[in-house]
This record gives structure tokens, sequence and C-alpha cells, in this order.
């Protein structure tokens, strides 16, 4: 199961354009997604191709620690099965840093 972990100090229109695995293939997968941010006013969103699973402008939990990912209280995205296509995380940081970590599994 790949795993897909970053981070963004500024907005972007997409996190995921040059990671590995950011291309589901014609089998589809499975996507769990967690994401937290350091302080209030982090947004994102997340979708693959034309398809939106998270609307842009969700704003993300304000994590406890730096750095932290917390499955359970930053989980996002629920066993999604996802077509093939691109993955897309669109950062509008606001002047914090936003963590993520996305989960696939392949079907």
């Amino acid at each position: 199961m790949p795993t897909i972990k970053g981070n963004a100090a500024a907005a972007t229109a997409d996190a995921l354009a040059n990671e590995t695995f950011n291309v589901i293939p014609n089998t589809g997968a499975v996507v769990n997604m967690a994401i937290s941010c350091a302080a209030n006013g982090g947004t994102f969103g997340f979708g693959i191709g034309d398809r939106v699973i998270v609307a842009q402008g969700t704003e993300a939990n304000v994590e406890v620690a730096a750095d932290v990912i917390d499955w359970p209280r930053d989980q996002v995205v629920f066993n999604e099965v996802v077509g093939p296509g691109q993955l897309k995380l669109p950062i509008g940081a606001a002047g914090t840093e936003i963590q993520w970590q996305i989960h696939i599994r392949y079907l």
C-alpha cells in the first residue's frame, strides 16, 4: 500500500503534482487521507481528475503538536473507492503549514 506524506507552507493549486503515486491506475484504488494544520485558517480540497471528494476551502483540523497527523482525529477521507486518474490536493495555507498523509490500496 503506497503512502504519500507531505506538507505545504504556502498556497498551491496542487500539492500532489510532483509526488510519487499521485496517479491511480486503471484498476482503481481505495484511498484514505488525513490532514492537519499548524493554526486556524488552513484550507484544502481533494479530488481525482474532475471528481471532487472534499470541497476546496474545507478547513483542516488544527494539530496538537508540530508535524503531527493523528489518524483518529484528522482523517477526512474514509475508504473512498476511486477510478483511474490523477489525485489533486489544492492547498490554501493562509499563513499556516499543512501536513497530509494519503494511503492508497490498489484494486
